[in-house]
């Protein structure tokens, strides 16, 4: 029945009480960032017929509800920066900062490293509510088990183009130190550049909208292609066609995208179809690249499901690494007390309670080489999503063991193992 009625036209920006027109961009129509399709929202209303230059209006008057049908597409692009310099008087640090796009639009985020440590620390970022010129970053190492996150620093910053100055302090404001960083590139780190693409297609009646939602944030490498091709590479897996083949380039990339959001609306659905992957970047320096892929989907049902993959890329050779190229899978389970420990601290729990404290349900948990790791300057990293080892409302887990716990268990000779060496002095 749908397919019968017949889309109003108007003009970009204007709104009746029966229509509302919003011009959109499609970046599958061109090769630049320079959009040239135009998407309309349009609604159908009732026992109106009216014909303008630029305007028409339908009735049915046997049309028994209000419908609005739209389409979206959107191609953002945005560098991801890194800043080195000190807190307090030598304390030397990196930080790195990028975009997330949520609901209520784009988002900075970031973490930082004391070089020394190398172990990052996320940062949420918000404007200071008193004053505009200054932003706010507070520090965290995770969520304990009551839910309150287990802030470590708050810094009160100025960022002017290549510069971000301001004050650390601790959480309960009793010690500063000043925070003075200049935008540049780690040693061993590649230039990346973000672009976030957007593709829906959603219908809404009187119940519930109905429809499809597709987002995906990848990274390039504008002055690298070959490490480009890569990263478009992993990007595809999740739009393979219906013979496997993931798609050749960005365009197809963007074809199977607009594909997925055109697939016929269960007219009985009242859930919009949703999946998203957001790229971002745990590690780039000495010549390892770490991607995190956070990932969300919806589908129906009492709720999403959500997670992270990773990929721990070697930019010299363009091979994403294996846990056993660096490690032996004995060596792996040898790790299990030093985990058990992480996952406690991870969650606030006393180093003396059960590990069934930190709501990991699974018996006799120990680390495997199949179990989702990554690589920070620091350590080994290893992420849990939810179900993983806990219940779902246990959420994600996630900790890192730092080099001077593990590094005797590499295998030697290899990369990694020179960085480990490296950051613990040689021992």
């Amino acid at each position: 029945m749908l397919a019968f009625f017949l889309p109003i036209l108007s003009v970009a920006g204007e709104t009746t009480d029966n229509q509302t027109i919003r011009r959109q961009t499609d970046p599958l129509q061109s090769s630049s960032t320079v959009p040239n399709l135009t998407v309309i929202e349009c609604s159908l209303g009732l026992s109106v017929y009216a014909l303008a230059m630029t305007r028409f209006y339908f009735a049915l008057s046997a049309l028994v509800c209000f419908f609005t049908g739209s389409a979206l597409a959107t191609e953002k692009n945005a560098p991801i920066q890194h800043f080195q310099g000190t807190i307090g008087k030598d304390l030397k640090v990196s930080l790195t900062l990028w975009t997330n796009q949520t609901e209520e639009g784009e988002q900075l985020r970031g973490s930082y490293h004391y070089q020394k440590s190398g172990i990052p620390i996320s940062l949420d970022i918000g404007k200071d509510p008193k004053n505009e010129d200054q932003l706010i970053f507070i520090e965290s190492t995770g969520w304990s088990m009551d839910g309150d996150q287990q802030v470590t620093g708050r810094w009160t910053v100025v960022w002017k183009s290549s510069t971000i100055t301001g004050t650390w302090k601790t959480p309960d404001g009793k010690k500063s130190l000043p925070v003075n960083l200049e935008l540049s590139q780690p040693e061993g780190s590649v230039s990346l550049d973000q672009i976030h693409l957007t593709y829906e297609v959603k219908e809404t009646d009187q119940v519930a909208p109905r429809g499809y939602q597709r987002e995906l944030t990848l990274l390039t490498a504008p002055e690298n292609e070959a490490l480009s091709r890569k990263l478009l590479e992993l990007a595809c897996e999740s739009y393979k066609d219906d013979e496997n083949r993931v798609p050749a380039n960005f365009n197809e990339l963007k074809q199977a995208m607009r594909a997925s959001t055109h697939e016929e609306i269960d007219a009985e659905a009242t859930y919009v179809d949703t999946y998203s992957e957001h790229f971002s970047v745990r590690m780039n320096e000495s010549g390892f690249l770490t991607l995190e892929n956070s990932n969300y989907g919806y589908s129906g049902g009492a709720h999403g499901h959500y997670g992270s993959q990773f990929a721990v890329l070697d930019t010299a050779t363009m091979t994403v690494l294996k846990l056993t190229d660096i490690v032996s899978p004995e060596k792996i389970a040898s790790w299990k007390s030093l985990a058990i420990s992480a996952l406690k601290k991870s969650r606030a729990v006393p180093q003396d309670a059960p590990l069934s404290e930190t709501g990991v349900t699974v018996e006799d948990y120990t680390p495997t080489p199949e179990d989702s790791w990554f690589l920070v300057p620091g350590g080994i990293g290893f992420y849990y999503e939810p179900y993983a080892i806990g219940s779902y409302a246990a959420g994600e887990y996630e900790f890192i063991l730092p080099w001077k716990e593990i590094v005797r268990d590499l295998k030697p000779g290899t990369a990694v193992h020179k960085l480990a060496q490296k950051m613990t002095g040689g021992s």
